[in-house]
C-alpha cells in the first residue's frame, strides 16, 4: 500500500489557517529541536513519510512555526525555489481569512520532491510576511523559555530577563511573570539542595524583579539564610530521635536547636512576615511551626502545623509536627494519634513508623511496639539507622 499523502496542499492549506490560530506547543519532541532533520529538509533528503510528519507537526505547533520563521528571516536557512512548471500547473486554493491566497502546486510528491520542499518554503514565507503578528518574537521566546524550564531554569530566566518588561503587552507580561517564578523557583531549589546557599537569595531576587515573587521562593531564601538544604525542615528532622529522645522515649538532654539569640528572632520575624504575605503556603507555615518546636513552643508550633491541615488534610508533615510537639508536651495519646494519622496517609514513611513505635513504648504497650519497631527497621534510610533498631530489639522492646 503506498504512504504516498492524497492531498498534500491541503495539508499546507490547514497550516496556514492554525498559523492565525492559538499558539499552541504541544509535548515534545519538536523537530526544529533536532539539527540533523534540518539538515536533512533543507537538502531535501526527507522521505514521504517524514516530510508528512513534519508538516502535520507544524500544523499543531506554534513553537515549531515560530523557530521556523525566525530561521528563515535570519537566513540560517537556504530555501530552494520554487519550480516554474510546477507553478503553472498548481491549483490555487483560498487561505484563511485575514490572509492572502496561496498558489499551492497539486503534483504528486513522488513525482517531483522539489515541491514538497518549495511548499515548506512558501508556507513559512506567508507566516513572516502576511500572518505573523507583531508579538510573534516575543510568542517564539517564551515558547523557548517554556522549554528551558524542563532542562535549564536558570537560561530560562536570563532568556526572560532578556525580554524586558517595557515591550510586553499585558497578556505577555502576565506569562513572563508566572514563567519568572517557575524558573526562578527550580533554579533556587536546585541550589539550595545543592547547600549552595548564596545563589538563592540571588535567584529569588532575580525572579521577583520579574514578577515572578512568591511565598514558595521567599520560604528557600529564608531556609538558605538558616543554612537549611532542604525546602521543609521537617523532611529532614522528622523523627523523634532526631531531638536526642532516644529509642525508648526518653530524652535526658533535650538538646534542641538554638535558643532565643538574635538570629533565631530573625528567622521568626522573617517567616511570619512572609506568611503574612503568602498566608496560604504551607513550606513557610511548616518551617515556622518546627522552629517554634525546636524553641519548645509547643503550643505556638500547633497552631501554625493545625492551618497546614485546615488547607491539607493529608499532609503528613504537618501530622508528624503535631506529634512532636505533644510527645514533647507528654500528651502521648494524642501524639501516637498523629503518627499513625501520617501512617495512614503512607504506610512507607519511616519517620511516623519509628515515631509511633516509641510512643507506644512510652506508654508502656511494648507489644503494639514491636511491629512497628519492625516496619521502621524495614523502612530504614541507612545501615547506621537499621543497626540502632536492631540493638534496641536485641534487648526487648
Amino acid at each position: 500500500m503506498s504512504t504516498e499523502p492524497q492531498s498534500r496542499p491541503n495539508l499546507w492549506v490547514q497550516l496556514l489557517r492554525d498559523a492565525v490560530a492559538e499558539e499552541s506547543v504541544p509535548d515534545g519532541p519538536h523537530f526544529l529541536d533536532d539539527d540533523d532533520f534540518i539538515d536533512r529538509w533543507e537538502n531535501q533528503q526527507l522521505s514521504a513519510g517524514e516530510h508528512d510528519a513534519f508538516v502535520q507537526h507544524l500544523a499543531a505547533c506554534g513553537y515549531c512555526r515560530d523557530v521556523l520563521t525566525e530561521m528563515i528571516r535570519q537566513e540560517a536557512i537556504k530555501l530552494p525555489a520554487l519550480d516554474g512548471d510546477a507553478s503553472s500547473e498548481a491549483q490555487r486554493e483560498q487561505a484563511p481569512p485575514h490572509g492572502p491566497s496561496v498558489d499551492l502546486p497539486t503534483t504528486p510528491f513522488a513525482r517531483n520532491r522539489l515541491f514538497a520542499i518549495a511548499l515548506a518554503a512558501a508556507a513559512c514565507l506567508v507566516l513572516i510576511l502576511v500572518l505573523r503578528p507583531k508579538g510573534n518574537d516575543i510568542a517564539r521566546q517564551l515558547a523557548l523559555v517554556e522549554r528551558d524550564l524542563q532542562t535549564d531554569p536558570e537560561a530560562a530566566l536570563a532568556r526572560l530577563e532578556g525580554l524586558g518588561n517595557e515591550r510586553l503587552s499585558p497578556d505577555a507580561r502576565m506569562k513572563s511573570s508566572q514563567l519568572a517564578e517557575q524558573a526562578g523557583y527550580r533554579s533556587a531549589r536546585d541550589r539550595l539542595t545543592a547547600g549552595q546557599f548564596h545563589q538563592v537569595g540571588e535567584l529569588e531576587q532575580r525572579a521577583t524583579q520579574l514578577g515572578g515573587r512568591s511565598g514558595r521562593l521567599s520560604n528557600l531564601r529564608l531556609q538558605a539564610e538558616r543554612g537549611i538544604s532542604g525546602e521543609v525542615a521537617l523532611a529532614g528532622n522528622e523523627d523523634l530521635t532526631t531531638y536526642d529522645y532516644q529509642l525508648n522515649g526518653r530524652n535526658p538532654t533535650k538538646a534542641f536547636g538554638p535558643g532565643g539569640d538574635e538570629t533565631t528572632e530573625r528567622w521568626e520575624r522573617n517567616l511570619r512576615a512572609a506568611i503574612s504575605e503568602f498566608p496560604n503556603d504551607v513550606s513557610l507555615r511548616l518551617n515556622l511551626g518546627q522552629l517554634l518546636f525546636t524553641l519548645r513552643r509547643c503550643d505556638e508550633a500547633k497552631e501554625q502545623f493545625a492551618k497546614v491541615l485546615e488547607r491539607e488534610p493529608s499532609n503528613i508533615l504537618a501530622h508528624i509536627g503535631l506529634g512532636l510537639a505533644d510527645f514533647e508536651w507528654n500528651e502521648d495519646e494524642q501524639a501516637l494519634q498523629h503518627f499513625q494519622d501520617a501512617i495512614a496517609i503512607d504506610a512507607g514513611n519511616f519517620a511516623a513508623q519509628l515515631n509511633a513505635a516509641i510512643t507506644l513504648e512510652r506508654l508502656k504497650r511494648p507489644d503494639e511496639a514491636q511491629p512497628y519497631f519492625e516496619r521502621a527497621r524495614a523502612l530504614a534510610p541507612s545501615d547506621k539507622r537499621r543497626a540502632e533498631i536492631d540493638e534496641h530489639l536485641s534487648r526487648g522492646v
